[in-house]
């Protein structure tokens, strides 16, 4: 009907116009991808919240991902949760076991990757940094003057090994396309650590942990750089003698109690933001616990559409003012973005008058030859 009115050739102008306009559209459009996936955390000789060397938050059910032309990903909040109680023995000499309750909720806030982001979240590309001297309440001198440390116990780049105050050591690499980026998990919850004080009884201090001064809860990995510089102050807790453990060195029977550790043990702690490079960290040695060092490669395999494997990698340290023992943390979450759920046009005011224009000259094309 409507080529017997205006002809033929009109309609096709109008068909090869409008094609031409969604094809303007459809490359300036965002997708947004089905996500599964789990987010991983460790935190010294363990991971958290599950137990040593497993952990893991998994996406929830329906959890999206949103790639924009360009390669620019962002993650909504609450796309990963977990809660989980659990004890398990921890592998150092003076420590007996962790008993934790968590809730973790990530994002807290709109996670934000694309390529060459490091120059919004950190002051280098690669970099080495070292926490220099921490002081409590405030950001030490480690936050913003040590970016190229070449020890895990320097105060900055040109001073000599051995003369910071803090031990811990954080170097990055960045990956293909710098691609990296910013996105921080909420933690609720704690727990109890366990230390063995004595051998006779045995005699153990039970040590809870959870909640913090400052930023709190929301974790220093995968943060801008050096991101939450806070104070986290842990309480103290119960002595107690006559413990029973079982033949996994798990606490059967806490024992009597007798005394309490009054003090509290303050830790300052800073993260660093994601990349599909590499990271390294070190933690320092205290007393029997020996010295902790995690290197992790993260990656991003996508195909022309945004679709594929994404590994993405963070690091951290936190410093015991009490005690001089720093140890280090990492996070690495891993995302299958399957296919996309919904498309999502983002066509520009300039997409949208290029449209029109070529619709014009389509049909004033057809117009001319009709007459």
């Amino acid at each position: 009907m409507l080529s017997k009115l205006i002809g033929p050739k009109l309609v096709g102008a109008f068909a090869v116009a409008f094609v031409l306009l969604l094809g303007l559209v459809s490359t300036a459009q965002a997708k947004q991808f089905a996500m599964s996936g789990k987010w991983v955390q460790r935190r010294g000789v363990v991971c958290i919240p599950v137990a040593a060397n497993v952990g893991g938050m998994k996406a929830i059910s329906g959890a999206t991902a949103t790639v924009q032309p360009g390669g620019t990903m962002t993650v909504a909040p609450d796309q990963f949760r977990t809660t989980v109680q659990i004890a398990f023995p921890l592998p150092q000499p003076s420590l007996v076991q962790i008993s934790s309750h968590f809730t973790g909720v990530g994002p807290k806030a709109t996670g934000v990757f694309k390529p060459g982001h490091w120059t919004a979240t950190r002051p280098y590309k690669d970099f080495a940094f070292c926490p220099g001297t921490p002081v409590v309440g405030g950001t030490g001198v480690g936050a913003t003057k040590n970016p190229n440390c070449a020890t895990h116990k320097s105060e900055g780049g040109t001073a000599p090994a051995g003369s910071g105050k803090a031990h811990g050591l954080v170097k990055y690499k960045a990956g293909l396309a710098a691609y990296g980026g910013t996105m921080q998990m909420v933690m609720n919850g704690g727990g109890t650590i366990s230390f063995m004080l004595g051998i006779t009884g045995p005699t153990i201090m039970h040590n809870p942990f959870g909640g913090a001064t400052g930023a709190a809860p929301t974790e220093g990995p995968g943060g801008p750089y050096a991101s939450n510089n806070l104070t986290d102050v842990l309480p103290g807790g119960p002595i107690t003698v006559g413990a029973v453990l079982s033949p996994g060195g798990m606490v059967q029977t806490p024992g009597i109690p007798n005394g309490y550790y009054g003090s509290t043990a303050t830790w300052h702690v800073w993260g660093f933001p994601w990349t599909t490079g590499k990271v390294y960290v070190q933690g320092s040695a205290a007393g029997p616990n020996t010295s902790t060092t995690a290197t992790l490669t993260g990656s991003r395999s996508v195909t022309a559409n945004g679709a594929g494997n994404i590994t993405l990698v963070a690091g951290g340290i936190a410093n015991g003012l009490h005690s001089g023992f720093t140890y280090m943390s990492f996070d690495y979450v891993q995302m299958k973005l399957s296919f996309p759920v919904e498309p999502l046009p983002s066509m520009s005011p300039a997409g949208i008058a290029a449209g029109a224009l070529l619709m014009v000259v389509a049909v004033g094309y057809a117009l001319r030859r009709r007459f």
